[in-house]
């Protein structure tokens, strides 16, 4: 009959088309034949290659997992300070009893100071023989700022068992000197303990050099 063969026909074409439609995968997601799954990405993959360095970069040793730091080079010690220069006027200025407190037991020099070569030693009794130098002001030279300078000097003290020497003058009682010394001598300890501050504050040679007359 024709009205049954075009429903049948209907009806197959129908089922036709249903056959076509690609199934759903497992997790809902429609399949295409050939394609894999669609709306996905596909793996993805890590390369166990490690980058390669930039070039000239060397790696550096770990420790417990931490770089190391890069040694360092040694620092190389500076040589020690020679004396400092003070002048004879910052010395005279401070009070006589504030010396080595102000000026420490470090070398000073004192470029260039004029020098009457009186030997202005005392008597006294030591508290050790061999302190008198020191403890008795046993002064050794005078020295001030001029060769006119009328106001009060430095007195200069001399260890004998250290081997310095004051030289004496060929023609005048003066002359010009340089002269190296220090406050705070270590013999200063074996001072009476009455004797012992003075005994630091007073000015010990370790270098005396006349120098030459100013021309003119």
């Amino acid at each position: 009959m024709p009205g049954l063969t075009v429903g049948a026909g209907i009806v197959l074409i129908a089922l036709a088309i249903g056959g076509c439609q690609p199934a759903a995968g497992p997790s809902g997601v429609a399949q295409s034949p050939g394609l894999g799954t669609v709306g996905t990405t596909g793996p993805t993959t890590s390369s166990s290659t490690p980058a390669p360095s930039s070039p000239g970069a060397t790696a550096s040793p770990t420790t417990n997992g931490s770089p190391s730091p890069s040694p360092s080079s040694a620092s190389t010690p500076s040589p020690s300070a020679g004396p400092r220069d003070v002048t004879l006027g910052q010395i005279l200025a401070t009070p006589a009893n504030r010396r080595f407190e102000r000026f420490g037991s470090g070398a000073l020099h004192l470029k260039r100071v004029w020098s009457w070569a009186e030997g202005l030693g005392g008597s006294c009794q030591p508290s050790s023989p061999n302190i008198g130098w020191l403890e008795c002001g046993l002064i050794q030279d005078l020295i001030h700022r001029s060769m006119n300078d009328t106001g009060p000097g430095l007195g200069l003290f001399v260890d004998a068992a250290s081997g310095v020497q004051i030289p004496e003058r060929a023609v005048l009682p003066g002359a010009w000197v340089g002269v190296v010394g220090h406050f705070g001598d270590p013999a200063a300890d074996q001072c009476a303990p009455a004797a012992r501050d003075d005994c630091r504050d007073r000015f010990v040679v370790d270098a005396f050099t006349i120098l030459p007359l100013p021309d003119g």
